[in-house]
């Protein structure tokens, strides 16, 4: 029974307005962390972009200035260093040296300061192929940063409605409480007036007493139903805000330790892979090249073996503790009066009505994993056809040297290239640029679904837990907890034949 609380009526109020202000103030905290997410996404898409602007501006550059060997490849070292100074003390961008795409850069730099001979094969491998590949990375990263963006957006509004419906159950939940509080009252006054007409009457005379005691009577019993009826809402409303509570703070909890790192991880799908081909193509020129030094081919493996996109999510999310933290989780904000601080059913119709929710939740988590375990096989299948598009090996350039070995000893003068054709296999690079991104988009489509699921997943596990204990099942009856989600590949791993032992995983596996 709720305490005597009519003295204290204005004070529950205020403590009411206090309480709301204080939600809603720990909300905007929230969407501020949110906000700030995105600038440090946009931000490191603007880097990496210029970082790969630079890198095409350095392969032309570098390309014009190949045939003038030592001197002018020196020049070009000096030219950029600089640029590569500011790029690590980006203050936008910090720890921006310890990012496999700066240690690339940076490798790259090194190996033009090393390198003192070069001919026009090189030169030519360097404007027609190396520098469009940084555009299409940089054009490919912008799209699929935009689709990863959308995706994050859509988690974070997810987050913030089910805030939201919390501070509508907690409105509603004081609301009642504070109706429950005065009907309470009233009953207790009209209870004092009884009790003090009746001692008057056995004091004085009993005229008229009766009558009025008929009357107080009818009021106390109408004043006691309103107010049973008053406490079974206010019940009814602390579950529902102790449900949604639940709710919140697993979508909260999931959004932070699950769907955000793995939103990263989506973002650099076939970016690390992108680059180590790159790397390959400049390699593979290198070691076609007679005169080559063997101190860069040691240097450019060992960069290429620190292309590891867990890493640079790992150094992303240190350098960016505050936007990435998770918060800590939304409490349960008693009516003053109120000692229950959990999902009760301590009344026939409110287990009847729990039992009904927790059997419906079981129904909609069985459905929905079943759901979650198709979505996750076809997201596989999609990971292997958009595997099947990226990784092709097209970075081997040794019929170029061939063909100019045999233009030079046939005193054939003119543009030497090796024409396309002669690679073991012709493809239009158009159409498999447009063929890649259209299962890329599958794929991510399939993502942002499987996302989906899986956090409505933990809405429901959440809610089906909390009403398990509430109407006491034994632990074999609450329901499973959370199946680890299958971490067999991932679509970010860079080709273990490219780079040997670094396997950076999508899912963290």
């Amino acid at each position: 029974m709720l305490q005597q609380i009519n003295p204290q009526l204005n004070r529950s109020f205020r403590n009411k307005k206090d309480v709301l202000i204080d939600f809603e103030s720990k909300t905007k905290e929230l969407r501020v962390q949110f906000t700030e997410q995105l600038r440090l996404m946009d931000t490191r898409l603007e880097w990496e972009s210029a970082v790969l602007l630079e890198l095409n501006e350095f392969y032309r550059r570098r390309a014009e200035i190949e045939e003038q060997y030592s001197k002018d490849l020196k020049k070009l070292f000096s030219s950029r260093v600089e640029k590569l100074h500011m790029l690590e003390r980006h203050r936008s961008v910090p720890g921006a040296s310890s990012y496999s795409l700066f240690k690339f850069y940076k490798t790259v730099l090194g190996i033009t300061h090393s390198q003192s001979v070069n001919h026009g094969v090189v030169a030519k491998i360097f404007s027609t192929k190396m520098a469009p590949r940084f555009t299409d990375i940089r054009e490919n990263s912008a799209k699929l940063f935009q689709k990863c963006k959308e995706m994050c957006i859509a988690g974070q509004d997810e987050v913030m409605e089910n805030v939201r419906q919390v501070g509508q159950s907690l409105r509603t939940y004081q609301i009642a409480y504070g109706q429950a509080a005065q009907a309470e009252a009233k009953l207790l006054a009209a209870k004092d007036d009884r009790r003090r007409l009746e001692e008057a009457g056995q004091s004085g005379s009993a005229s008229g007493v009766e009558k009025r005691l008929k009357q107080l009577d009818k009021t106390v019993e109408r004043r006691r139903e309103k107010y049973d009826s008053t406490k079974h809402k206010a019940l009814r409303e602390r579950n529902d805000y102790l449900l949604q509570l639940e709710s919140a703070n697993a979508c909260l909890r999931k959004y932070f330790s699950d769907d955000m790192p793995d939103i990263l991880d989506c973002m650099a799908c076939g970016f690390h892979n992108s680059l180590a081909r790159a790397a390959m193509m400049h390699l593979n020129t290198e070691d076609t090249m007679k005169q080559r030094q063997e101190s860069f081919v040691r240097l450019f493996m060992d960069t290429m073996s620190q292309l590891d996109a867990k890493q640079d999510k790992l150094h992303f999310l240190q350098t960016s503790q505050l936007a990435f933290t998770e918060p800590k989780a939304l409490k349960f904000v008693a009516h003053k009066g109120d000692p229950i601080n959990q999902v009760c059913a301590n009344q026939s119709d409110v287990l009847n009505e729990l039992e009904s929710r927790y059997n419906n939740l079981q129904t909609l988590i069985k459905n929905t994993g079943l759901e979650s375990d198709e979505l996750w096989k076809t997201l596989e299948a999609a990971e292997q056809s958009w595997l099947s598009e990226i990784s092709v090996s097209d970075y081997y350039v040794n019929e170029m040297f061939c063909q100019a070995m045999k233009e030079s000893q046939s005193g054939i003068s003119g543009d030497f290239a090796a024409d396309s054709s002669q690679q073991p296999e012709q493809r239009n690079a158009d159409t498999d640029k447009k063929r890649a991104w259209e299962n890329g988009e599958f794929y991510l489509g399939k993502f942002a679904e499987y996302m989906r699921k899986n956090c409505q997943l933990t809405r429901s596990r959440a809610r089906a837990a909390a009403i398990s204990r509430a109407l006491g099942r034994e632990s074999g009856m609450a329901p499973p907890p959370l199946p680890t989600k299958p971490r067999k590949k991932s679509i970010i791993k860079v080709n273990a034949q490219l780079i040997g032992s670094g396997k950076p995983k999508l899912f963290g596996g």
